[in-house]
Protein backbone atom coordinates (compact mmCIF):
# COMPACT_ATOMS: atom_id res chain seq x y z
CA UNK A 1 0.00 0.00 0.00
CA UNK A 2 1.55 3.41 -0.92
CA UNK A 3 2.02 5.75 1.88
CA UNK A 4 -0.32 8.18 2.95
CA UNK A 5 1.69 11.63 2.73
CA UNK A 6 1.87 14.13 5.50
CA UNK A 7 -0.19 17.39 5.25
CA UNK A 8 1.96 19.79 3.55
CA UNK A 9 1.47 23.48 1.82
CA UNK A 10 0.83 23.31 -1.48
CA UNK A 11 4.37 24.96 -2.79
CA UNK A 12 5.86 22.97 0.84
CA UNK A 13 4.66 19.62 -1.29
CA UNK A 14 5.97 21.06 -4.78
CA UNK A 15 9.47 21.47 -3.28
CA UNK A 16 9.48 18.06 -1.37
CA UNK A 17 8.50 16.10 -5.10
CA UNK A 18 11.09 18.41 -7.03
CA UNK A 19 13.65 17.89 -4.14
CA UNK A 20 13.52 14.03 -4.38
CA UNK A 21 13.10 14.10 -8.17
CA UNK A 22 16.17 15.88 -8.84
CA UNK A 23 18.88 13.23 -7.73
CA UNK A 24 16.70 10.41 -10.26
CA UNK A 25 16.27 12.83 -13.41
CA UNK A 26 20.14 13.66 -13.18
CA UNK A 27 20.14 10.12 -13.04
CA UNK A 28 17.67 8.46 -15.58
CA UNK A 29 16.61 11.57 -17.33
CA UNK A 30 12.95 11.88 -18.71
CA UNK A 31 12.69 8.13 -18.64
CA UNK A 32 12.38 8.80 -14.89
CA UNK A 33 8.98 7.74 -13.88
CA UNK A 34 6.56 9.33 -11.46
CA UNK A 35 6.58 6.00 -9.83
CA UNK A 36 9.94 6.51 -8.62
CA UNK A 37 9.95 9.96 -7.84
CA UNK A 38 6.73 9.68 -4.97
CA UNK A 39 8.85 6.32 -3.92
CA UNK A 40 12.01 8.45 -3.49
CA UNK A 41 9.83 11.47 -1.54
CA UNK A 42 7.40 8.51 0.49
CA UNK A 43 4.68 9.61 -1.10
CA UNK A 44 1.55 7.96 -3.06
CA UNK A 45 2.09 8.52 -6.65
CA UNK A 46 -1.42 10.10 -6.95
CA UNK A 47 0.08 13.09 -4.53
CA UNK A 48 2.60 14.01 -7.13
CA UNK A 49 -0.31 13.84 -9.90
CA UNK A 50 -1.97 16.56 -7.29
CA UNK A 51 1.19 18.57 -6.84
CA UNK A 52 1.88 18.86 -10.83
CA UNK A 53 -0.42 18.61 -13.77
CA UNK A 54 1.66 16.00 -15.53
CA UNK A 55 4.85 14.23 -15.31
CA UNK A 56 6.66 17.25 -18.21
CA UNK A 57 5.21 20.20 -15.79
CA UNK A 58 7.02 18.23 -13.01
CA UNK A 59 10.28 18.25 -14.77
CA UNK A 60 10.04 21.76 -15.70
CA UNK A 61 9.85 22.64 -12.17
CA UNK A 62 13.17 20.18 -11.55
CA UNK A 63 14.84 22.31 -14.06
CA UNK A 64 13.90 25.88 -12.97
CA UNK A 65 14.62 24.62 -9.45
CA UNK A 66 18.20 24.00 -10.42
CA UNK A 67 18.78 26.99 -11.94
CA UNK A 68 17.91 28.88 -8.87
CA UNK A 69 20.75 30.82 -7.34
CA UNK A 70 20.06 30.26 -3.63
CA UNK A 71 21.77 27.12 -2.52
CA UNK A 72 24.92 28.06 -4.09
CA UNK A 73 24.82 31.47 -2.42
CA UNK A 74 23.68 29.45 0.91
CA UNK A 75 27.26 27.37 0.22
CA UNK A 76 29.19 30.59 -0.40
CA UNK A 77 27.84 32.09 2.75
CA UNK A 78 29.55 28.86 4.48
CA UNK A 79 33.25 30.10 3.24
CA UNK A 80 35.63 31.14 6.04
CA UNK A 81 36.87 35.19 4.23
CA UNK A 82 39.11 35.49 6.84
CA UNK A 83 42.06 33.02 4.95
CA UNK A 84 43.93 33.65 2.14
CA UNK A 85 42.61 34.49 -0.56
CA UNK A 86 43.66 31.25 -2.49
CA UNK A 87 41.93 29.25 0.00
CA UNK A 88 38.54 31.39 -0.55
CA UNK A 89 39.21 31.52 -4.13
CA UNK A 90 39.45 27.26 -3.96
CA UNK A 91 35.97 27.06 -2.04
CA UNK A 92 34.75 29.49 -4.40
CA UNK A 93 35.48 27.03 -7.63
CA UNK A 94 34.02 24.12 -5.56
CA UNK A 95 30.57 25.24 -5.11
CA UNK A 96 30.46 27.07 -8.69
CA UNK A 97 32.01 23.55 -10.36
CA UNK A 98 28.97 21.47 -8.02
CA UNK A 99 26.62 23.91 -9.82
CA UNK A 100 28.06 24.07 -12.91
CA UNK A 101 27.31 20.56 -13.40
CA UNK A 102 24.29 20.04 -11.40
CA UNK A 103 22.56 22.15 -13.79
CA UNK A 104 24.53 20.94 -16.98
CA UNK A 105 23.58 17.04 -16.22
CA UNK A 106 19.41 18.28 -15.48
CA UNK A 107 19.43 20.43 -18.63
CA UNK A 108 20.92 17.39 -21.21
CA UNK A 109 18.90 15.06 -19.04
CA UNK A 110 15.94 16.44 -20.04
CA UNK A 111 17.04 18.40 -23.28
CA UNK A 112 15.09 21.90 -21.99
CA UNK A 113 16.28 25.27 -21.05
CA UNK A 114 14.19 27.81 -19.95
CA UNK A 115 13.91 30.76 -22.78
CA UNK A 116 14.99 33.45 -20.03
CA UNK A 117 17.97 30.91 -19.11
CA UNK A 118 19.47 31.53 -22.65
CA UNK A 119 19.20 35.21 -22.87
CA UNK A 120 22.51 36.96 -22.10
CA UNK A 121 21.61 39.35 -18.70
CA UNK A 122 23.69 42.29 -18.87
CA UNK A 123 23.52 42.74 -14.87
CA UNK A 124 26.17 40.11 -12.95
CA UNK A 125 23.72 37.07 -11.98
CA UNK A 126 23.52 37.21 -7.86
CA UNK A 127 26.57 34.32 -8.09
CA UNK A 128 28.83 37.08 -9.42
CA UNK A 129 27.93 39.67 -7.78
CA UNK A 130 28.50 37.84 -4.60
CA UNK A 131 31.78 36.56 -6.09
CA UNK A 132 32.80 40.13 -6.98
CA UNK A 133 31.88 41.57 -3.18
CA UNK A 134 34.02 38.82 -2.12
CA UNK A 135 36.93 39.87 -4.28
CA UNK A 136 36.57 43.27 -3.64
CA UNK A 137 38.13 42.25 0.14
CA UNK A 138 41.56 40.89 -1.63
CA UNK A 139 41.29 44.21 -4.13
CA UNK A 140 44.26 45.00 -2.25
CA UNK A 141 46.09 41.98 -4.24
CA UNK A 142 44.69 41.35 -7.09
CA UNK A 143 46.24 42.96 -10.18
CA UNK A 144 42.45 43.28 -11.60
CA UNK A 145 39.58 44.75 -10.59
CA UNK A 146 37.41 42.59 -8.40
CA UNK A 147 34.46 42.06 -11.52
CA UNK A 148 37.19 41.16 -14.16
CA UNK A 149 38.67 38.62 -11.88
CA UNK A 150 35.32 37.29 -11.07
CA UNK A 151 34.71 37.35 -14.60
CA UNK A 152 37.60 35.05 -15.07
CA UNK A 153 36.69 32.88 -12.44
CA UNK A 154 33.25 32.34 -13.62
CA UNK A 155 34.63 31.72 -17.60
CA UNK A 156 37.23 29.04 -16.05
CA UNK A 157 34.59 27.01 -13.67
CA UNK A 158 32.38 26.90 -16.84
CA UNK A 159 34.60 25.68 -19.37
CA UNK A 160 36.62 23.45 -17.23
CA UNK A 161 33.76 21.44 -16.06
CA UNK A 162 31.47 21.38 -19.06
CA UNK A 163 32.15 18.24 -20.29
CA UNK A 164 31.49 19.52 -24.27
CA UNK A 165 34.10 22.10 -23.83
CA UNK A 166 36.59 20.41 -21.52
CA UNK A 167 36.87 17.60 -24.04
CA UNK A 168 36.97 15.02 -21.12
CA UNK A 169 39.76 16.35 -18.93
CA UNK A 170 38.09 18.30 -16.51
CA UNK A 171 40.02 21.01 -14.04
CA UNK A 172 39.82 20.61 -10.19
CA UNK A 173 39.10 23.66 -8.10
CA UNK A 174 42.82 23.76 -7.46
CA UNK A 175 43.74 24.16 -11.27
CA UNK A 176 41.54 26.70 -12.17
CA UNK A 177 42.57 28.45 -9.06
CA UNK A 178 46.38 28.10 -9.42
CA UNK A 179 45.71 29.50 -13.14
CA UNK A 180 43.31 31.99 -11.75
CA UNK A 181 45.88 33.51 -9.30
CA UNK A 182 49.17 32.65 -10.87
CA UNK A 183 48.46 32.24 -14.60
CA UNK A 184 50.58 29.75 -16.86
CA UNK A 185 53.91 30.94 -16.34
CA UNK A 186 56.69 29.57 -14.28
CA UNK A 187 56.64 31.10 -10.33
CA UNK A 188 60.39 30.83 -10.53
CA UNK A 189 60.73 33.49 -13.07
CA UNK A 190 61.86 33.44 -17.27
CA UNK A 191 65.46 33.28 -15.69
CA UNK A 192 64.29 29.28 -15.29
CA UNK A 193 62.98 28.36 -18.23
CA UNK A 194 65.08 25.99 -20.65
CA UNK A 195 67.04 27.94 -23.43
Amino acid sequence: MSPRAAALAPDARRAQIVAAATPLVREHGTSVTTKQIAAAAGIAEGTVFRAFADKETLLHAVVEDVLRPEPALRQIATIDLDRPLAAVVRDIAVTMQERVRSVFDIIMAVHWMPEAARRPDPQPDPITQRVIEILERFRDTLSVEPAKAADVLRILIFAGTHPMINEGRPLLAQDITDVLLHGISRRDGPSAAPP
